[in-house]
């Protein structure tokens, strides 16, 4: 298909989850086209070892829209996303990951807000999607760590506190030129609170669109202890890297102790009174917390020590543990 202009071009960097991806792909041939929306949709395969390009190859004879395959042997999303970038033909990219399916409204809803706010980046809702029946009532910070935007229901603007998730973030991309694109080094994670960091600094307001919405797939294997756990940490990490380059060197180790305060007295008291009571749901959201801040402090001591090859925050590989708790369950 021959496209004399694009409106959209919809970045989706991937790894071994081509049954997923596969999924997303064909959703995305569903969206609303009000308003002639013309889009494209690009795969990086991120070195995937599964059968993910062959299916992407498959797949671009069943939908309607321009598809195209590229791989990325540098590991992390990052680089994959940095390719999408560099070879998006569209006035926005979309990003969008391989474990989601996309509302039929959810491109026209982003494109609507950024005309209405005439603003530069859009962020959109997300809604899980459990694969497997559950009966289970998630607290609210793990339904977060698990991607839901909770508690939003109005358009807002984003700000320092509320961030907005590259799985379902567009982007003039204009943007970069003037922002740069992601950093390369953050391999575990931390790569989208960065740029968003460096979108806030250059004046890039960006809007969040209730009606934009994604369903991110959630597999069992989410929702238990261990995965939160490793979520958990994931976010302490980013949110300490993020601090650091918001307050600097000399603030971070204030933040620090602020935090661990903060969850000795918050967190931890009615975690172990839940524990007490056998409130399953309740106790995890409160040690998710907990982890959370064991995340932020091991960070803030790699980034404040002289001997980062040996600090306590090296003992974590993030993109290692996605795949050893994917294995396992």
């Amino acid at each position: 298909m021959n496209q004399t202009h694009l409106d959209v071009t919809i970045v989706i960097g991937t790894f071994n989850r081509a049954d997923m991806l596969k999924d997303g792909l064909l959703s995305l041939d569903k969206l609303n086209r009000t308003g002639d929306i013309t889009y494209e949709v690009i795969v990086v395969d991120n070195d995937s070892t599964d059968h993910t390009s062959q299916m992407v190859k498959d797949t671009q004879s069943e939908v309607g829209y321009p598809l195209r395959l590229f791989v990325e042997t540098q590991k992390g999303v990052a680089s994959a996303r940095n390719l999408g970038i560099k070879e998006a033909q569209g006035e926005w990219v979309a990003f969008f990951d391989d474990d989601q399916l996309a509302d039929e409204n959810w491109l026209v809803e982003l494109l609507a807000m950024a005309q209405e706010k005439q603003c530069e980046a859009v962020g959109g809702d997300v809604k899980l999607l459990m694969l497997e029946p559950t009966d289970r009532q998630l607290d609210k910070t793990c339904r977060r760590l698990l991607g839901e935007m909770y508690g939003l229901t109005e358009p807002c603007e984003f700000n320092r506190v509320l961030v907005p998730g590259t799985n379902n973030l567009m982007i003039r991309k204009s943007v970069f030129e003037r922002i740069g694109i992601f950093d390369t080094e953050l391999v575990d994670g931390g790569e989208d609170a960065d740029l968003y960091r460096r979108m806030r600094e250059g004046g890039v307001v960006t809007w969040f669109a209730p009606k934009a919405i994604i369903h991110h797939m959630i597999p069992p294997y989410r929702m238990e202890d261990q995965y939160m756990m490793w979520t958990s940490l994931r976010q302490g990490n980013h949110v300490a890297y993020r601090e650091y380059k918001d307050w600097g060197f000399f603030l971070l180790p204030v933040m620090t102790a602020a935090r661990v305060a903060r969850a000795a007295v918050k967190f931890v008291p009615p975690y172990l009174l839940a524990k007490l009571k056998g409130d399953r749901e309740t106790a995890l959201g409160h040690r998710c917390w907990i982890w959370f801040t064991e995340g932020y402090v091991r960070r803030a001591i790699s980034l404040l020590s002289p001997f980062k090859q040996n600090s306590f925050f090296s003992k974590i590989n993030f993109r290692e543990g996605r795949q050893k708790l994917a294995k396992q369950n």
